[in-house]
């Protein structure tokens, strides 16, 4: 049996680390930002301002990986926001 076993098991562990990171990257907000965070908001019609006190949460999967992908493809300028 000359099959690649390392390679097979090497790229499994691979997937195993690279979800486990991931699954504690999304489930936290990043080092940092404090979990509350003070949302001053102007109403230009009543002339009336309110603060309040926001709590965050972590993006998620889907989120970092918007993010994540966001920033790398910024690079792109007009190209990417299809300007």
């Amino acid at each position: 049996m000359k099959r690649p076993w390392f390679t097979t098991f090497g790229g499994i562990l691979m997937l195993i680390i690279i979800t486990a990171y991931g699954t504690f990257y999304a489930s936290r907000v990043p080092v940092g930002i404090t979990d509350f965070v003070w949302v001053f908001h102007w109403v230009d019609v009543g002339g009336f301002s309110t603060i309040c006190t926001v709590e965050l949460n972590s993006a998620g999967l889907r989120g970092a990986l918007i993010s994540w992908l966001d920033g790398l493809f910024n690079s792109w300028g007009s190209k990417y926001y299809g300007l």
